[in-house]
């Protein structure tokens, strides 16, 4: 569920050789781009790609055994990403497995307004409207009727790729002196309020989440 120019498909299709997998995008030069990735491997037979809003995804309900999320479901909708949660819901079986993997807030309170401001310029530059909290996703994934509902903190384990991120801006801000794109002046103001945030782990971390569709039918 965003599977941007995917790589993490590929990944998967790798090591689960008995899978299918559909990745879904709304941005179709992303999509593109996995289009020629997934022609070029040797799983094209078992990979399909579709040009959707991940919050209103065109398959029959109970479609699939597992879904996953990585760094997308933050582009979802509202604070809870609700929206994103329920359409998780209808597309999988019974016993179907989701995975979300990204960042979120850790509460709900107001943050000190200069970390707010940045917060905010951080979400334009990501072309997000809102950051989840952890707490908020959790309850919205149990009120859709998911169990076995599994939190996990790894903002720690993400460290070497933070301590990357200044070889990244370089990198980018060479490119900028050659060709000047907006897509990537706003890519690199993207990583650099990233980068600033990231050692507020009292206000922000980077989460996995497990659950499992319930198997008893929800009751209206």
């Amino acid at each position: 569920m965003g599977c941007g120019y995917g790589a993490t498909m590929l990944q998967l299709l790798e090591v689960l050789p008995w899978s299918t997998i559909t990745g879904v995008n709304l941005n179709s030069e992303q999509l593109a781009i996995a289009e020629q990735k997934v022609t070029a491997s040797q799983h094209s037979q078992r990979a399909q790609l579709q040009l959707a809003n991940f919050q209103a995804i065109p398959f029959q309900d109970e479609s699939y055994d597992a879904a996953y999320a990585l760094e997308s479901a933050c582009y979802g909708e509202g604070e809870t990403k609700s929206k994103f949660i329920s359409e998780a819901a209808r597309l999988l079986r019974p016993g179907g497995k989701l995975v979300v993997i990204d960042g979120f807030k850790k509460h709900s309170q107001p943050l000190p307004g200069w970390m707010d401001r940045i917060h905010r310029r951080c979400l334009t530059a990501w072309d997000m409207t809102s950051l989840a909290n952890i707490d908020g996703f959790a309850a919205a994934l149990k009120l859709q009727g998911f169990t076995e509902i599994e939190v996990k903190d790894i903002s720690w384990n993400i460290l070497p790729t933070l301590i990357y991120v200044p070889v990244v801006v370089v990198k980018l801000l060479s490119a900028q002196l050659v060709r000047k794109e907006e897509s990537r002046r706003q890519y690199l103001q993207a990583l650099l309020l990233t980068l600033l945030l990231s050692p507020f782990k009292k206000h922000f971390g980077y989460f996995v989440v497990t659950c499992t569709k319930s198997n008893v039918e929800k009751k209206n």
